[in-house]
């Protein structure tokens, strides 16, 4: 009975030594639990870029197709992406994720007098990191001036950009293929 006595306050006596973490334990787990959640938010923030990312290019397709489909009914690009939307080829303008407008200009290879259609386009938007594999695929070409060296020098409505994938505005653009 003394035996079974004497374990019973052995139990006892290590239970209560072992009772709880001490403060070094407590803020050495609240220091890893900081560092998995430092790791965790800044992976969201990536995937919620290339989200908004793959949504421009998305986009940027979908208005390229549009613009095809009017200048197969009217020969030539419209002014404007306003034009889509008149002439009943979309619904509405698309805005990008976080409501920017979307680059674009309409353009010709000759000076002409009066009404010359516009027989190329210039269509972009710019994204959120220049690290995108969209880079890769988009035609990097620059409308923005017309000097003597443009292939294009009329331009018809719109504003001339440059389609470059440098920082601080990697851009994805589309050329029309004429």
């Amino acid at each position: 009975m003394k035996k079974s006595l004497t374990k019973q306050k052995d139990s006892l006596a290590r239970l209560e030594q072992s009772r709880g973490f001490t403060l070094v334990e407590m803020v050495v787990v609240i220091g890893i639990i900081m560092m998995v959640m430092a790791i965790i938010v800044g992976n969201l923030d990536t995937a919620k870029s290339q989200s908004r990312d793959r949504a421009r290019v998305s986009d940027i397709a979908n208005l390229s197709l549009a613009l095809e489909s009017y200048y197969a009914r009217n020969k030539s690009y419209p002014d404007t992406l306003d034009d889509l939307v008149t002439k009943g080829i979309i619904p509405v303008i698309p805005r990008g994720p976080k409501g920017e407008i979307y680059k674009y200009v309409s353009l010709n290879t000759t000076i002409g007098v009066g009404n010359v259609p516009c027989h190329t386009y210039h269509l972009g938007a710019v994204l959120e990191s220049s690290k995108n594999e969209y880079l890769d695929d988009d035609s990097d070409f620059d409308s923005s001036s017309a000097d003597s060296g443009n292939k294009y020098p009329k331009q018809c409505g719109g504003a001339r950009f440059n389609g470059a994938d440098t920082d601080p505005t990697p851009t994805y653009d589309l050329k029309s293929k004429y």
